[in-house]
């Protein structure tokens, strides 16, 4: 799993990512967003395209502060994690 886009608009999270070399459509991406007030996560279904899984954006409340995102995909068949990655509010 690789983030493909990130950041935040002062009261949200977004991330989208791909899972480069795998091809299927019964997959669920979860975006993670932990912090001094807790994690917070959203999830979308996956898609298939070209060769990859794409993760469409996918948003999460969140409050002033310093966030660690993740970006994870999930299926019956296989599963992947991005990298932590910071995101700060405010």
């Amino acid at each position: 799993m690789v983030l493909a886009t990130y950041g935040a608009d002062g009261e949200t999270i977004y991330a989208s990512g791909i899972v480069p070399g795998l091809s299927e459509d019964s997959g669920t991406c979860t975006l993670t967003a932990s912090g001094a007030s807790g994690p917070v996560s959203a999830s979308a279904p996956a898609h298939a395209a070209g060769g990859s899984v794409n993760c469409g954006r996918i948003t999460v409340p969140v409050s002033v502060g310093t966030w660690s995102i993740t970006l994870r995909y999930t299926s019956p068949d296989a599963s992947g994690e991005s990298a932590p990655t910071e995101v700060v509010i405010g």
